[in-house]
């Protein structure tokens, strides 16, 4: 129902817009300030007039300023609301983190489509039985012989991932493909029967564990072309086929069926094929009646297997392998980008599965429908056994009161949120309760009873293992299915036994599935939208004296013609007294209509007060009382200067962005500190903050959610790229005042008179404004984001040439011109200059470049995870030594204390010690180390380095190569092991360099960089 629409009769207002208590206030201030002179308060007085129209004109300040926050900070009509530029990140930004928990994992990998659940282990033992141990005597590590201190490396994980069943194939955890088919029951062929094959291929647990025997059948691009039953024995190993005397007896449990698979391995080229032979297959078939079962042919099984179409059970069979093995690359993907310093993942496996069923009599009232109660019998075991993790919507979880921050505790997914007692429910398994299923079943209508209730193991090859009354054990790291085919119900009605239709059940089945099945929730339904506002026109202003009475000569219409002089000059005098209360209320509006500049992301704000210049055409002949300013007469810019100057913007602008950052509880007061003391000048120092403090915010959400998490080594795109970085680099980043090389190049506009735009490029300047190279493609998008984004490509591409001397083309064009040029011999960068001489334009070029080196190498940081350096090669005949290993060193009395385990939890973070603020002095040096320190998660051991230039270099490209050979899907083992040689030898060298210091005398007393023991250079 609509809301009825009402006006208050006595609305209770704020002051500010309350007429009646601000006149009140006024009088309270004429009497006690003026009672001496002024003694009329009646409203016929000139000055009460005034009084209660400026107390109007504050009523209308105080609507507007009371205004929502969302209304004041609304974009006008036709403009496009620019969230990130006020710094408003929504709930999934902001309050979500990269994942930490093991149940942080488990969700960001249930969250995946194909996966159920999922699960994760610390590994206790060594990954792939890599074993080292330490040698106090020699203070080295080493693989053989052992010793009393074992090394086991820690932050290793395994995963288990539990595949969610796929329509048409089944479930992805076991290797079990059912196929129905018809076949005669006579020998005239005129009545036939339907059965129904259970062939329990390889599960995709088993071809992952045999990886070159399964390689190419498993191709992303292979194809089943036919597929040969050798034989069907009634044993393993007999290598013929059962006797068709024999096949009725035999097919009560299962049998075995030996295959030869012809394939494709690209169905692209059919000119090649191979063959996978499979031995011995387990496999049952279900009958309808033991007379069917006696009536099949050998034939008609071998006719079967032997389908080769879309619906056979080969084709099924490899479509249900390749789907296991996308679910499995995007689970790599999802792991490896939201991977945490330190840590890595051992194994990633599926889970195996365990077939149990149930064996029981129910009693059921008389008016029970036995299939609809054995479907639902069915359906709440099956979810005793592996329970299905279910996701809420946004809206779902705020209306039953849970709060925002708990919603988004955790990672974001993309299919809706998971309950955290839920998850924990989850857990694998290791005993069955017949209890437990007990009460599930007669919590089902119409169940009066449950007796003998049995449960039943069954092996990979489908024989019967184990039966248990009270519980079954699981085995380790298995999950039990629910085997409905080897289940059997008795079901009673007043004491007579009844079986349900198996076709009706197993539709019945079907139908309770799809009620349950859970629904997904887009990203847009799972965040909390920036509310959206209503715009206002809050600079709209009316002046005072046009609501004044005509009597005064101040409005628009002015003084009548014969009006004296005198007359004239006082109402030029009351005009000039009311400018001042006129400028107040107008500069007022113009602060609160750009409040959205005060508090903006931007370092194009200019300024922190604003004002608006009134002209003629809001009050007449305004322009006339203005005082000219420096000779010039007033303009907007000049009464900008007077209302701020440079110092007082600076102090103002650094103070919003300061309530900004406390907002998410930051600060840059050290920061600040130390900056000031380096500068020398508060004004520098001033500017720089402001840009230092608006990229952090720019880049909060990125380090808040990522402050543990490492790049992802596995993606080979942008290795030793700013695009894969560990959140901890951000950071370090960010509070140090680092500027990355693409911070340097300028995006902007350009105008005509008109102010029109007509182009939009980039720039590479220096600090002091100093030009090196501009872009040569100009950005028409009307979306600025689109452009910049666009422009931020052919930046990256500039990046990766513009040190290299040789990829710049000095040539003559009239006059020498300079230009930088991509492999392809594309212009992607220019100097807006032109030389007369060679050798001045080649001068140019050098001092371009060496730049650029400088950009590039002054402000670098590498974060080396010594965990990723661990050994993956054991000594043998490929590597007779193994992989090399970190250095150590123990004492000789083997009095350790974790040193001689070098990977687990322990960085190094590498930066240049020459360049930049690091060689100012060596408190920066210190500043830094803290700050580093405080940011890096508590449980990681760190080493820093400040190294040479040189030394720096040569690093990055060795670290560089080494991790483009890692990031491979399959890196070729040599190259590995040769590049990490190379890497360790380099690693191990790694040395600090200190900032010069001087040593005065008493007399010269300058001690701005003091000489330090083993910190400072002479």
């Amino acid at each position: 129902m609509p809301e009825n629409i009402t006006i208050q009769k006595n609305p209770q207002l704020p002051q500010s817009m309350d007429y009646a208590v601000l006149r009140e206030l006024g009088m309270k201030y004429i009497e006690g300030l003026g009672n001496k002179f002024w003694t009329d308060y009646n409203i016929h007085d000139p000055g009460i007039t005034l009084l209660e129209l400026f107390c109007y004109a504050i009523t209308d300040l105080g609507y507007r300023t009371s205004l929502d926050i969302k209304d004041l900070l609304a974009p006008a009509p036709g403009e496009k609301a620019d969230y990130n530029r006020q710094g408003f990140f929504t709930a999934r930004e902001i309050l979500t983190v990269n994942p930490w928990t093991t149940r942080d994992y488990r969700k960001l990998l249930i969250d995946i489509d194909g996966i159920k659940n999922a699960w994760l282990f610390c590994k206790e033992c060594p990954c792939d039985e890599m074993y080292l141990y330490a040698s106090c005597a020699k203070s080295i590590l080493q693989y053989t012989p052992a010793t009393e201190h074992q090394i086991i490396i820690k932050g290793l994980y395994d995963v288990l991932i539990e595949f969610e069943d796929e329509e048409g194939i089944g479930d992805l955890n076991s290797g079990k493909i059912k196929y129905n088919f018809s076949f005669a029951t006579d020998a005239m062929t005129t009545v036939f029967a339907t059965a129904t094959i259970e062939m329990r291929l390889p599960s995709w647990h088993d071809v992952e564990a045999d990886k070159p025997k399964y390689k190419s059948f498993r191709n992303a691009l292979s194809k089943v072309t036919g597929v040969t039953v050798r034989f069907i024995s009634g044993n393993k190993g007999d290598n013929l086929d059962i006797p068709q005397s024999e096949l009725g007896r035999a097919l009560r449990r299962p049998i075995f069926a030996s295959l030869d698979i012809e394939f494709l391995p690209d169905a692209a080229d059919e000119t090649l094929t191979e063959v996978l032979q499979l031995d011995d297959v387990p496999f049952s078939v279900w009958f309808s009646s033991d007379a069917e079962r006696k009536a099949i042919q050998l034939a008609d099984l071998k006719f079967a297997i032997a389908d080769a179409s879309a619906s056979g059970i080969i084709v099924k069979y490899l479509d249900k392998i390749k789907k296991g093995d996308q679910v499995i690359a995007e689970t790599r993907v999802v792991l490896h980008g939201h991977r945490n310093l330190c840590e890595d993942y051992c194994t990633i496996k599926a889970i195996e599965v365990e077939d149990i069923a149930i064996c029981a009599d129910m009693d059921v009232t008389p008016d029970a429908d036995i299939e609809k109660v054995m479907a639902q019998a069915y359906y709440l075991i099956s979810q005793y056994f592996s329970p299905d993790i279910k996701f809420y919507a946004l809206k779902e979880l705020m209306d039953s009161g849970v709060t925002v921050d708990d919603i988004f505790d955790g990672p974001a997914l993309n299919n809706g949120f998971i309950n955290n007692d839920q998850l924990a429910s989850t857990q694998l398994k290791k005993v069955l309760h017949t209890s437990d299923i007990i009460n599930l079943l007669m919590d089902i209508p119409g169940v009066v009873a449950v007796r003998n209730l049995v449960l039943v193991k069954y092996d990979e090859e489908g024989n019967r293992i184990e039966s248990q009354s009270w519980t079954m054990n699981v085995s380790y790291n298995h999950q039990p299915r629910l085997y409905i085919e080897g289940s059997k119900f008795l079901v009673f009605k007043n004491g007579l036994p009844f079986l349900p239709d198996r076709f009706e059940l197993a539709d019945t089945l079907q139908v309770i599935k799809g009620i349950h099945s859970q629904p997904q929730y887009s990203v847009l339904e799972n965040d909390l939208r920036v509310p959206e506002g209503n715009w206002y026109p809050l600079n709209d202003y009316q002046p005072v004296q046009n609501s004044l009475p005509l009597t005064y000569g101040v409005g628009y219409e002015g003084l009548p013609p014969h009006a004296t002089q005198q007359r004239r000059a006082q109402a030029r005098q009351l005009k000039a007294y009311l400018l001042f209360f006129e400028q107040a209320f107008v500069n007022y509006l113009s602060q609160i209509s750009h409040l959205k500049d005060l508090f903006a992301l931007d370092t194009a704000v200019a300024h922190s007060y604003f004002s608006t210049v009134l002209d003629d055409t809001q009050i007449s002949d305004v322009s006339s009382l203005y005082a000219t300013v420096d000779g010039s007469v007033l303009t907007q810019a000049t009464l900008d200067k007077l209302a701020e100057n440079n110092t007082t913007f600076l102090d103002r602008r650094n103070r919003f962005l300061d309530h900004q950052m406390a907002r998410f509880a930051e600060q840059f007061a050290d920061y600040a500190l130390m900056l000031y003391s380096y500068t020398g000048s508060k004004q520098v120092a001033d500017e720089i903050l402001i840009k230092d403090k608006i990229s952090f915010l720019k880049d909060l959400p990125f380090m808040s959610r990522n402050r543990a998490r490492a790049h992802n080594y596995k993606d080979p795109a942008p290795v030793c790229s700013n695009e894969n970085i560990a959140g901890l680099k951000k950071r370090i980043e960010r509070l140090l005042g680092f500027k990355q090389a693409e911070n340097h190049f300028e995006y902007y506009e350009e105008s005509d008179i008109d102010n029109k735009l007509y182009e939009r490029r980039w720039r590479l300047k220096d600090e002091n404004g100093k030009l090196y190279l501009s872009g040569t493609t100009r950005y028409y998008d009307m979306d600025f984001d689109a452009a910049q984004a666009k422009a931020a490509t052919e930046i990256r591409e500039v990046l990766k040439y513009m040190a290299n001397p040789a990829m710049y083309a000095v040539q003559q064009v009239k006059k020498w011109v300079i230009n930088l040029k991509d492999p392809a011999g594309e212009i992607i960068a220019t100097r807006k200059q032109v030389f007369e001489t060679e050798a001045e334009a080649m001068a140019v070029r050098d001092e371009i470049v060496a730049f650029a080196k400088k950009l590039i190498a002054a402000e670098k940081i590498f974060i080396v995870e010594h965990l990723l350096l661990r050994p993956r090669n054991k000594p043998g005949v490929d590597f007779p030594d193994g992989d090399p290993l970190l250095s150590i060193c123990l004492s000789p009395d083997c009095s350790v204390c974790g040193e001689e385990d070098p990977y687990s939890f322990r960085l190094t973070i590498v930066m240049n010690g020459e360049e930049g603020l690091a060689n100012e002095g060596i408190a920066f040096r210190r500043f830094a180390e803290n700050t580093i320190r405080l940011e890096t998660p508590a449980h990681l051991g760190l080493k820093v380095c400040w190294v040479s230039t040189t030394q720096l270099e040569v690093f990055e490209q060795l670290y560089c190569d080494w991790s483009a050979e890692l990031a491979k899907q399959e890196p070729d083992a040599v190259a590995l092991y040769l590049k990490l040689v190379a890497l360790l030898n380099e690693f191990k060298q790694l040395k600090s360099v200190y900032p010069k210091a001087s040593l005065h005398d008493c007399a010269d007393g300058n001690d701005e960089n003091r000489v330090y023991l083993n910190q400072t250079i002479v």
